[in-house]
């Protein structure tokens, strides 16, 4: 049996592991309980990284979190 939280508030900070769509972190979240949640910026379903979470109250901040709508990627790429 899985254990339901009640609605969380606030922000969470998840690695989000290559091979899963943002979409498909926030669902397995809202699997547990939580209805109101959100994410600031996806990340392509190829990468993996930091994914900012919102849950409950917290999902207002994503229009400031947004602002500029700018992203950095990093990478390397080695040859031989």
């Amino acid at each position: 049996m899985n254990a339901i939280l009640p609605q969380l508030h606030g922000v969470c900070v998840l690695n989000k592991p290559q091979g899963l769509t943002s979409n498909q972190c926030l669902m397995k979240l809202k699997r547990l309980g939580q209805k109101k949640i959100g994410h600031a910026g996806t990340l392509d379903p190829l990468a993996h990284g930091v994914l900012i979470v919102l849950l409950g109250q917290a999902t207002k901040l994503a229009n400031y979190l947004l602002q500029g709508g700018g992203k950095i990627y990093k990478g390397m790429l080695v040859f031989g």
